[in-house]
């Protein structure tokens, strides 16, 4: 299937759960823009709008070549979701995404990827970096590495 990460939908977040989500995801675009590190992403690859980060939604992809597969994380979606970026250089911005949500929303995605935990730490020190508190690899990405010493 190639390189994806993986989120199932297990219940809807909060209002406040969502809102934290939304906004520490538009300070991660921001913080990573000024410091001429910008996440590589745009509204779709053959769109160069904004990120939508909605009340509803966030989605974005990379940008031209850099894009994959349209990243999309839905407030009440449901079921079983993935997006595959093949390693491109928005794939930071969709872990970063995906580590807020298991942040800020517990139990409300089950998150899995075939990155294994080591793939995901770059984008988690950066994100500490940054001063965000208490952040942490998603449970089903930690998961894998304790089941591969097993």
């Amino acid at each position: 299937m190639g390189y994806t990460h993986y989120f199932s939908q297990q219940k809807h977040p909060a209002p406040d759960q969502w809102q934290a989500i939304k906004e520490g995801f538009a300070a991660l675009s921001a913080a990573a823009t000024n410091a001429g590190q910008p996440f590589p992403i745009q509204r779709e690859d053959d769109n160069a709008a904004e990120p939508e980060i909605g009340d509803d939604r966030i989605t974005f992809n990379g940008a031209g070549d850099d894009g994959h597969e349209t990243m999309l994380l839905e407030r009440e979606g449901y079921g079983f979701q993935f997006c595959k970026t093949a390693r491109k250089p928005y794939d930071r911005a969709v872990m970063a995404l995906l580590i807020l949500a298991d942040q800020c929303a517990p139990g409300c995605w089950e998150i899995g990827s075939d990155g294994d935990p080591e793939d995901w730490q770059p984008t988690l020190d950066w994100m500490n970096s940054l001063q965000i508190p208490g952040l942490e690899l998603p449970v089903g990405v930690a998961r894998e590495s304790s089941e591969d010493q097993s």
